[in-house]
């Protein structure tokens, strides 16, 4: 279950960033999840309620948005999404492609 690894990185972003804001307690937080993490949210959202138990973030609501996979290529610009996806540029053969959206894992907002 990668979504352990996956809520441990959110809870050492969200802990630093609860202390700057000035809060005490984390009680929701909203993050960007891209598709290629292949998150699955009840999984999530079980793996941070387990990470987060000992800290000002325990009990904390979490909203996961998944972001999609965006890339274009390189050489002739041509856009793929998650559906059309491939690591070769579909119109010109290129392999050098550029993801654009849908690796991130984010904080959005965080009270």
């Amino acid at each position: 279950m990668h979504e352990i690894g996956l809520a441990e990185d959110i809870l050492k972003k969200a802990l630093p960033l609860a202390q700057k804001m000035g809060l005490k307690k984390i009680s929701a937080l909203k993050v960007l999840a891209g598709e290629t993490l292949l998150i699955h949210p009840d999984e999530f959202e079980q793996a941070f309620s387990m990470v987060a138990a000992n800290t000002l973030a325990k009990g904390a609501k979490i909203e996961l948005t998944i972001s999609p996979l965006k890339a274009a290529c390189a050489k002739c610009g041509s856009e793929f999404s998650g559906k059309t996806f491939s690591p070769t540029c579909q119109k010109c053969g290129s392999t050098n492609i550029n993801i654009m959206s849908g690796k991130e894992l984010e904080i959005l907002e965080l009270e």
